[in-house]
């Protein structure tokens, strides 16, 4: 190979990006910043009283930072790495899981419970493979209660935060 190849090719390897740690960078910091933009409003609370914004805030900040950084490795990285063909239909599940979560929450007053588990199961269902069967549906079952008593022991008794268990 020659001088001249060598340096064509080390100067298309610096012009090259990874596409999809720029994309997920972005994604990452866009909703982070939605996060910390949504939250502000809220006020972060005096003395000892922690107010509304601050873990908002905090994670939205952290999700930003984190897609910051990863979309810099994306532009700082030499292999250009295709995105390929996005999963809409799994992409559906996980923001039906967040509308059922709000809906059950906010709308119906369902309670922590029923709206975790409904949440965490819609979520689950992106883990298994069609065509579905009773079968197939027993492990987004458990990993739902799993999560349920998980949320509960955290935020109920843990955090002593004043949610209904069930509406």
């Amino acid at each position: 190979m020659s001088q001249k190849s060598e340096e064509i090719d080390v100067a298309e390897t610096k012009q090259r990006r990874s596409s999809a740690d720029i994309c997920s960078g972005v994604i990452f910091g866009t909703i982070g910043a939605a996060f910390v933009i949504a939250a502000l409003p809220y006020g972060f609370g005096e003395g000892g009283q922690i107010g509304a914004a601050l873990f908002p805030v905090m994670t939205g900040s952290v999700l930003l930072l984190l897609g910051l950084a990863i979309a810099v490795r994306g532009l700082l990285r030499g292999d250009a790495g295709a995105v390929g063909r996005l999963p809409w239909g799994l992409m559906g599940l996980v923001s039906a899981a967040l509308v059922a979560f709000v809906l059950l929450i906010d709308t119906f007053e369902a309670g922590l419970v029923p709206a975790t588990f409904v949440a965490a199961f819609i979520a689950g269902l992106t883990t298994i493979e069609r065509p579905l069967t009773l079968r197939k549906l027993l492990s987004p079952l458990l990993t739902a209660a799993g999560i349920t008593v998980l949320c509960v022991l955290v935020f109920y008794f843990a955090l002593q935060l004043n949610l209904d268990l069930f509406g």
